[in-house]
């Protein structure tokens, strides 16, 4: 938290050392265009001294959300938000979707929170692969997604990778790459790959190329060497992969332009404003009186950016399984398996792959036995019909046999 300072035509600014005050419940409906806004605050928070909070956002098939916890794990503030469907020449831009979706979750955090933030992650899902501009960061093409195919760059792929290797799957980020490269005017373009989580968070802290070990398993990526293998590096196209790092790993510090955007100030009379430019905009243009005190909440030029993970990785993590022989299903729109264990196990002829974590391995794999085929076959109404005649509390008259 910041105390604002007024005299006269100016400001400044110095750290509040007191607990924070101020909670977001500036509503939704009362905030105009403009850059400047005004509201009510709720001026009641629990919230210690100097208390560090950790946000993560969750970007899966259909939706995203955003969990924001203290050093014990324990949850301070959560939200959530569907995909906005925007068209572009008849198919949905995910691009415009998934910047419009994280700058609004962010928008949805309590003011009184923002300032405690220490770091920042984001998951998404994984093999959705964009490439974009090595200089500008803007996609060079639509962004392939994680259940794309492209059967066509299959041949080329496990000519080079060795035999059953997570790449030799027309849906891997290597195929996809490969694809692009081939049915465009690649060689002479500066571009860089990024995962749909790289992207998210370049435009937090603004550095392009970086990339987590998760989500560069599927282009090839080996975790347990740290590099990528000599069969890729040797190929034309390396030269698009990105610099990876251990999932977690500090980026840089988040963007002043991002901290600027989410600043806000409550005013003597408890109203709630936005601050354009925190660091250049006079006390007069924004009619602030003069000898007065203000509050200025916003991330704190601490609150640093990290690299993240895929969105059944997080899941895997959320559930805190810990133990070697532990399994998590996560069921969404798709159905993803994780099993930690000490060996690593792959086998793209069963779909089978090992994912890093730290020094143990999460086997598994993925099914499109989710959520999303329900929808091929039942109308909403009759998924909510059938779904109030589950009781959770008594087990399926099932048996399953695993081969």
């Amino acid at each position: 938290m910041i105390l604002l300072f007024v005299t006269g035509d100016q400001y400044n600014a110095r750290k509040l050392v007191s607990r924070p005050l101020i909670s977001n419940a500036l509503d939704k409906s009362e905030r105009g265009p403009a850059s400047l806004r005004a509201g009510k605050v709720n001026m009641d928070v629990d919230l210690e001294v100097e208390e560090r909070l950790y946000l993560g956002l969750d970007f899966g098939t259909s939706g995203a959300r955003y969990a924001l916890i203290d050093k014990e794990g324990k949850i301070r503030a959560e939200g959530k938000r569907e995909y906005p469907l925007y068209m572009s020449e008849e198919t949905i831009d995910w691009v415009k979707s998934w910047r419009t979706t994280l700058f609004g979750l962010l928008e949805d955090i309590p003011v009184c929170f923002r300032p405690a933030v220490a770091s920042i992650s984001i998951d998404g899902t994984s093999a959705t692969t964009m490439i974009v501009d090595s200089k500008t960061g803007e996609p060079l093409c639509k962004p392939l997604l994680y259940n794309q195919s492209c059967p066509e760059a299959l041949p080329t792929v496990k000519a080079i990778a060795p035999a059953n290797h997570t790449v030799c799957s027309g849906s891997s980020t290597l195929c996809k790459l490969v694809s692009w490269w081939s049915s465009s005017d690649a060689p002479n373009i500066s571009a860089v790959l990024l995962h749909q989580a790289d992207w998210l968070l370049w435009l937090l802290h603004g550095k392009l190329g970086v990339s987590d070990y998760n989500n560069a398993l599927k282009v090839g990526y080996d975790p347990e060497v740290e590099s990528y293998p000599p069969w890729l590096l040797s190929q034309p196209y390396s030269s698009v992969l990105p610099r990876v790092q251990a999932p977690g790993t500090t980026i840089g510090s988040i963007k002043e332009s991002i901290r600027t955007q989410f600043c806000l100030v409550v005013s003597p009379a408890n109203a709630l404003v936005s601050l354009p430019n925190p660091c250049t905009t006079s006390a007069k243009s924004l009619n602030f009186d003069s000898h007065s005190i203000y509050l200025l909440a916003g991330f704190s030029e601490d609150c640093v950016i990290c690299t993240g993970t895929t969105d059944s990785i997080a899941a895997f993590l959320a559930a805190r399984a810990n133990q070697p022989g532990k399994a998590v299903t996560s069921l969404g729109s798709t159905l993803a398996i994780k099993l930690l264990s000490t060996k690593r196990v792959e086998d793209a002829r069963f779909g089978v792959y090992s994912h890093r974590l730290d020094d143990k391995w999460l086997v598994g794999g993925a099914s499109n036995t989710g959520g999303a085929v329900l929808r091929q076959i039942f109308s909403d109404d009759q998924l909510e019909k059938l779904s109030q005649q589950i009781n959770p509390a008594e087990p399926l008259p099932l048996t399953i046999i695993l081969c």
